[in-house]
């Protein structure tokens, strides 16, 4: 999905089936905080998942965060100069990549 300021959302993986706990379920939301933005990773499932944070441009370093079964943690990305593009996926074997893009305006 694509919008104005370089908006930008993109989803991929194979879906979980309802039920089907036993493996890592990861999940992302986005969320403006000021002039940086909050992730939520989460992981729905019984088995840890590794969530890699790749910067497509702009600000920010590769990352890897272990999320538990169960489990939620946040973390904030930054931006630069309001802009920000940021690829995560999942090491779970379902192809799981998600996108965020776009940009912050101050005020």
């Amino acid at each position: 999905m694509y919008g104005a300021d370089g908006f930008a959302r993109r989803f991929c993986g194979t879906v979980v089936r309802e039920g089907q706990d036993d493996v890592a379920v990861p999940s992302v939301t986005a969320a403006l905080r000021g002039t940086s933005v909050e992730l939520e990773l989460r992981n729905s499932g019984g088995t840890e998942v590794a969530f890699t944070l790749t910067p497509n441009d702009f600000a920010g370093k590769e990352r890897t965060v272990w999320v538990g079964g169960g489990e939620r943690t946040r973390l904030s990305w930054r931006t630069d100069e309001g802009r920000y593009d940021v690829t995560v996926t999942a090491g779970t074997g379902t192809r799981f990549v998600q996108r965020y893009a776009g940009t912050v305006h101050a005020g």
